[in-house]
């Protein structure tokens, strides 16, 4: 801290808390927010092989397969199957299974708009002991994340559902332009904290 009671300014201006910040320099809500945003991007990435990050793809209106469907309204629970020889009835951007859905959405089948899903999806990561808003990307989180995602693998890079898992690169990569969206061109790329604890 420095001798006023206030941080370091950050590297990042758009963090810079008001001149009134008397608890510190970083505007901690716009980190937050940045850090899911980075989470929510290296999800729908690592789900949808990584096509979101290409413009005009909509992950919020696909089944598994890639296979559209209407996301104004309720989970379809409809199974779909792949050429590969899986089967699943994941909906949306996070794939969201029709139970999972419904237990991220206090019971109910609510409809499974853009606002709904991301919501669902950041109770869903902190039911894992991954808090979304300050957790750092890397290891140990991807390690947490992977019961819920088949996509993500544990620290030893593998998945925990025996199926194809994107590599930590990846999931950095998408976890950084994820956040850097969110926060603008300020944004530093953090490499990723490739360590379990």
């Amino acid at each position: 801290r420095t001798a006023d009671g206030r941080g370091a300014k950050s590297l990042i201006p758009s963090l810079n808390g008001p001149s009134t910040n008397t608890i510190g320099s970083v505007n901690k809500q716009q980190n937050a927010r940045g850090n899911r945003a980075g989470y929510a991007n290296a999800i729908i990435n690592a789900e949808h092989g990584g096509k979101p990050d290409r413009d005009g793809y909509n992950a919020y209106n696909k089944a598994f397969t890639g296979r559209q469907f209407d996301n104004s309204r309720p989970h379809p629970d409809v199974v779909y199957s792949s050429r590969s020889g899986y089967s699943s009835a994941a909906h949306g951007a996070y794939q969201f299974m029709p139970d999972t859905w419904r237990e991220n959405n206090n019971g109910t089948n609510a409809p499974m708009t853009r606002r709904n899903q991301d919501a669902a999806a950041m109770n869903l990561v902190k039911q894992t002991g991954v808090n979304p808003d300050k957790a750092p990307q890397g290891c140990n989180s991807y390690h947490r994340l992977s019961p819920k995602w088949a996509s993500i693998p544990k620290c030893n890079g593998k998945s925990y559902h025996n199926q194809p898992v994107k590599t930590r690169s990846e999931l950095n990569n998408w976890f950084n332009n994820g956040k850097r969206r969110e926060l603008g061109d300020h944004y530093h790329d953090a490499p990723g904290a490739d360590f379990a604890r």
